[in-house]
């Protein structure tokens, strides 16, 4: 059985990743948002067995660091103009844009008040339920025994497979093909992709 103090660690580094990721879906990311990102999925990586989901984020993560090492030698306000113009292309845009919002939302606002969750986001969508995630990430780290970590951890698997796992392979196939070539959300629908694969399996560790 994981001790109590790794699994509160286990449970920040999934709160930061999922916080990452939700304000990444919410505006166009910042410079120091990609390199933390990068960090973590870097320190991930390293530390867990060699499996699929594992080497899908390590391409994401190449990608991204290869894109964050090469944005270091541009002007920052060009940087930032770049991000902001593949942010709106993607999910902006009338004409071309994909959507955040997946289908099943049904009493979602019921889960998330049976947690004490308050909403942050006016779409409710994705990025709402990244936070969300995030969120029960942290309360499920200030547990201070097996059987309360073990009633968040099913309650966030649960939340997965009835909000998010059915539609994210389309959705990240979508936002890939969505994205001019090498563009900052090709990398990130890879790592959402890989990253929530394998947290599929570690929650039901718990």
């Amino acid at each position: 059985m994981i001790d109590i103090q790794s699994i509160k660690l286990l449970m920040a580094g999934r709160a930061g990743v999922y916080g990452l990721l939700a304000d990444i879906f919410t505006a166009p990311a910042d410079m120091e948002m990609i390199y933390n990102l990068c960090k973590y999925l870097y320190d991930l990586t390293e530390s867990v067995e060699v499996i699929d989901e594992q080497e899908e984020i390590m391409q994401g993560f190449k990608g991204l660091a290869l894109w964050y090492q090469n944005a270091q030698k541009a002007e920052k306000s060009w940087v930032e103009a770049k991000l902001k113009e593949e942010f709106i292309s993607v999910f902006k845009n009338p004409a071309g844009s994909i959507g955040i919002i997946f289908p099943n939302t049904e009493n979602i606002d019921e889960v998330y008040n049976k947690y004490g969750y308050k909403p942050e986001f006016k779409s409710g969508g994705l990025n709402e339920m990244l936070s969300f995630l995030s969120y029960m990430s942290i309360e499920t780290a200030k547990q201070d025994n097996h059987e309360t970590v073990s009633e968040y951890a099913k309650s966030q698997l649960l939340f997965l497979d009835t909000y998010i796992m059915p539609y994210i392979s389309g959705f990240c196939e979508a936002l890939y093909e969505a994205v001019p070539n090498y563009g900052i959300f090709q990398y990130i629908a890879v790592i959402l992709h890989g990253f929530l694969m394998l947290d599929e399996p570690t929650l039901k560790y718990f």
